[in-house]
């Protein structure tokens, strides 16, 4: 009897572990953080915080390029954050003008109407798969104690 709960512990744990995002989630949880840690790993990450309220437990940060081609600010990401009883939330938005304007002569703004939600895709060449991978990459630096895709 021993030995199947401990199989099944076993599996159960692997489970959590090899958890994947599935298409169209925009958010990933990290339980087992709080804000200052969440705060510094941004900082230490060379991001820029654009604001921040440590009552609400919530942080967005300054645009920030993630590609060395041409065209540096195609992959322009922002994070929003929410930390409350030690559960961050993680949400990203990137610049859709940006790619609009690949394809017509349309100038990029600042304007936040012109960011998409960052979605997962399974499209391995698409932006949006390509950013969440850069979401994911921060979520795991947090080292909280459990990291979970969600569609919010």
């Amino acid at each position: 009897m021993k030995s199947i709960l401990f199989i099944f512990l076993l599996l159960s744990s692997i489970n959590v572990q090899s958890q994947e995002p599935v298409k169209n989630n925009n958010a990933i949880i990290v339980k087992g953080v709080v804000f200052s840690k969440v705060k510094e790993v941004i900082l230490d990450a060379g991001i820029f915080i654009d604001d921040q309220n440590a009552e609400d437990g919530t942080i967005i940060t300054k645009r920030k390029g993630y590609c060395e081609c041409p065209n540096k600010e195609f992959y322009q990401l922002i994070y929003y954050i929410r930390i409350k009883d030690s559960v961050a939330t993680i949400r990203g938005q990137f610049s859709s003008a940006v790619q609009l304007r690949l394809f017509t002569n349309r100038t990029n703004t600042d304007d936040k109407d012109d960011f998409s939600p960052v979605l997962y895709w399974k499209d391995k060449k698409s932006a949006y798969h390509y950013l969440f991978g850069i979401m994911r990459d921060f979520a795991k630096s947090l080292n909280g104690t459990l990291i979970e895709f969600k569609t919010l």
